[in-house]
């Protein structure tokens, strides 16, 4: 009990020497939301919400500023292995954002743009194997591909022209060039 309070008490002066920020434990009463805005005693709030496990470990850490998320927010499984971590920039996912599984392997990978969706996304299984990948290009759909656990193809299309070409089930096609 004596090493989890002390474990407790490092990880606040650590998060408010490098924040020096407010920082907030999540679900204090003075906390609410308000439609997407998070508010502090009815005023935007600006600060760091955390929240912890049973076992006194980071659960949950996340910025906000005028009440909207912005930087990041990062969660972890109760042995203290990280399971979540997005970027925001004013409310809305902006950059790089990751989960991985509980053994510690990745599960996804993808990439936003002021909430869009923009660059590569993939999906990873347990063991590592690839399931999904996908591009997209603000929000757009370019190339959807998906594999089964044992490896194999299973949805493989990509959009051209705002057509879908591809199949389920196929090898992978390549682009066809329309002149």
């Amino acid at each position: 009990m004596r090493r989890r309070l002390i474990g407790l008490a490092m990880f606040v002066v650590i998060v408010l020497t490098l924040t020096s920020q407010f920082v907030v434990r999540d679900g204090h009463p003075a906390l609410h939301r308000q439609g997407p805005r998070l508010l502090w005693k009815e005023e935007p709030f600006t600060g760091l919400i955390f929240r912890l496990h049973p076992n006194y470990r980071p659960e949950f850490l996340a910025t906000y500023y005028s009440g909207a998320r912005h930087g990041w927010e990062i969660s972890w499984f109760v042995d203290g292995t990280k399971s979540r971590q997005r970027a925001y920039q004013g409310g809305l996912y902006h950059g790089v954002s990751q989960t991985w599984h509980a053994n510690g392997r990745i599960s996804t990978w993808r990439t936003y743009d002021h909430g869009l969706a923009d660059g590569e996304q993939w999906a990873w299984g347990r063991d590592g194997q690839v399931l999904e990948y996908n591009r997209y290009q603000k929000d757009q759909e370019l190339v959807h591909r998906t594999w089964t656990f044992d490896g194999k193809p299973f949805h493989n299309y990509v959009f051209q022209n705002g057509d879908k070409v591809g199949v389920q089930g196929e090898q992978f096609c390549k682009r066809i060039k329309r002149y």
